[in-house]
Order: structure tokens, then C-alpha cells, then sequence
């Protein structure tokens, strides 16, 4: 509808965005909720509104509109630990977001929970995604010596040794550079008696086989769904790519035999 077709009073005027007949006074138009007495930042509602959502934890929302301070502490906190992260969402959703200079961010109208699902669609597509590539990543990778990657399957992981989870770490007691050399990134068969199933700081789920010592052999299954069935004082043989000694003796992607 034009402004030609629409009469006002002495006390209304036009709204800028959407033409509807609004007070002198209004803050904001009740048609499209646009604000009116305030300058508005050339900033896009639509970018900052769809960072906000997937990645304003890291402050790219903040950043975007120019507030490079809030948008380091941000980025730091983890979205202030998921509640700063929120907060924001439901500013920039009401209209009421401003950038650097002080100026709104508007919504023009937009229908706020429609860009809602759009954004959480796009979340639960980048989280499959992630998960995927995940559990790609842990099966193991081979180069060939003409630098030709390729995955093998479970049945060519020939280990390069077998040895109980005691004998591995006494291994690596005696000598860490010698001990790598033999067995980091190389695939092992290890024995060992279960001294726990725990998770660790990053809740990815984890075997320790006992070694009489202060640490033991810490054991990451390629299905962790395996671990559901293993007990405590449980004797286990497991094929898997060791990693090294950070503490415990860390053994990855492992499957039984």
C-alpha cells in the first residue's frame, strides 16, 4: 500500500520501512516492529542474527558489528559459558542489538522464527557433519612409500607387537625415545586386567588396564559402545595404535581381535 492511498494526522506520520500510518511519538512500528527515532547501523539483521546462533559462543556476532573488546572476552568465556551466547540471541531476535557506534541493528521486518529454524537446521547439519568427519578421522590412515594415503581395513592393522600392558609400560619406563620409536603410531596387541572405564575431561570414554604402577595403559575404543559390556578385573587382549606416553601409556582406535 502507497503513502498516496493512506491518510494521517497532524500527530503520525509514515514508518520508513513499511509504510503504516505510526504516532510522531512511536518508538516503534506495531506493522513491522521497526524502530523510528533511533539511526539505524548498516549492519545486516540476517548475517548477525545467523552468527549469533552457530558461532556467537566465539563472539562473531560482537565482531561482526564491530565491538572488538566484548567480542575477544567472548571468545575467551565460550560465550560467557553458553549464557552470554543466549542473551544475545534474544537482543539481536528483539531488534534491540546495537554495533560499535550505538546504532540498531533492525529487524525490517523480518519474521524472527523463521531465521529460528533456519539456524537451528543449519546447527543440526554442521553437528552431523562434525560427527561424521569424527568418526572418520579415527579410523587409521596408511601412506604408502609413494606418499599415496589410504585407509585400511581392520583386518590389515598387523600389529607390530604383542606385549602386556605391564611389559609396555616398563618399556616406556626404561626408555620413552626408544619406546616411541618401536611402537608410537604403529598398531600393538596389548593384554591387560581392567582396572577401571572411565571418561575423560573431554568425556570421551576410556579403558585402563592395570600395571602395578601409579599410571597404566589407557586404552580409546574405535566403537566405544564396546565398553559397555566390560567389567572391572576383566582380563582383555585389544589390537590399537599407541600414541605415546602422556602419564598413562595412550592406546587408540583399539578393537578386539
Amino acid at each position: 500500500m502507497s503513502e498516496q492511498t493512506l491518510t494521517k494526522q497532524a500527530d503520525e506520520k509514515f514508518c520508513g520501512s513499511c509504510g503504516a500510518v505510526v504516532k510522531i511519538a512511536a518508538e516503534i512500528c506495531p506493522k513491522c516492529g521497526v524502530r523510528q527515532n533511533a539511526e539505524q547501523s548498516k549492519s545486516s539483521w540476517k548475517v548477525l542474527f545467523y552468527l549469533s546462533m552457530i558461532i556467537g559462543y566465539f563472539g562473531a556476532d560482537r565482531f561482526y558489528v564491530g565491538k572488538i573488546g566484548t567480542g575477544i572476552l567472548k571468545l575467551i568465556t565460550i560465550g560467557g559459558f553458553g549464557i552470554w551466547w543466549i542473551i544475545d540471541i534474544i537482543i539481536i531476535a528483539s531488534g534491540k542489538f546495537t554495533d560499535a557506534s550505538g546504532k540498531f541493528v533492525e529487524k525490517q521486518g523480518e519474521k524472527v522464527i523463521k531465521h529460528f529454524g533456519i539456524g537451528i537446521g543449519i546447527i543440526i547439519v554442521l553437528a552431523a557433519f562434525g560427527q561424521v568427519v569424527s568418526k572418520d578421522s579415527q579410523s587409521s590412515l596408511t601412506v604408502s612409500d609413494n606418499g599415496t594415503v589410504s585407509r585400511p581395513a581392520k583386518n590389515t592393522k598387523v600389529p607390530v607387537a604383542e606385549l602386556s600392558a605391564s611389559q609396555l609400560f616398563s618399556e616406556y619406563e626404561d626408555n620413552e625415545v626408544a619406546a616411541d620409536n618401536a611402537y608410537k603410531g604403529k598398531w600393538i596387541k596389548v593384554s591387560g586386567t581392567v582396572e577401571s572405564i572411565a571418561k575423560d575431561i573431554l568425556d570421551d570414554p576410556y579403558v585402563l588396564f592395570n600395571t602395578g604402577d601409579l599410571f597404566g595403559v589407557q586404552v580409546y575404543f574405535d566403537d566405544a559402545s564396546q565398553l559397555g559390556s566390560i567389567k572391572k578385573g576383566q582380563r582383555l587382549t585389544i589390537v590399537g595404535k599407541c600414541d605415546g606416553k602422556f602419564g598413562n601409556i595412550l592406546v587408540k582406535y583399539a578393537f578386539f581381535e
